[in-house]
């Protein structure tokens, strides 16, 4: 997959539109959020597989909510794999271009 491809969204996860959005007000950053009732690890080690791999991958410690997080060489996409106390949080960060 291209660096400037879209990552893949993890099979079977929701997307949570409420959440979605820009990051912050005026930001080119656009966030997009989705759940999945499965483990946070097992999210994060399919990322690790899917992602091209010349992605930069930071793996969290066990037991820590931040299960991985996964860089564009670039850094213009970014995903992070989040555990949480009934699922686990996909965030992709998308930076957009400037206007």
């Amino acid at each position: 997959m291209p660096s400037s491809a879209t990552p893949p969204i993890f099979p079977g996860a929701t997307k949570d539109a409420g959440e979605s959005g820009p990051v912050s007000p005026g930001s080119t950053e656009m966030g997009e959020f989705y759940e999945t009732k499965v483990d946070a690890t097992a999210v994060a080690a399919w990322y690790d597989a899917h992602l091209p791999s010349n992605w930069t991958r930071t793996m969290g410690a066990p037991g820590k909510r931040t299960t991985g997080v996964f860089a564009s060489p670039d850094e213009k996409q970014i995903v992070s794999v989040t555990a949480g106390p009934t699922s686990t949080s996909i965030q992709f960060t998308l930076n957009a271009p400037s206007q």
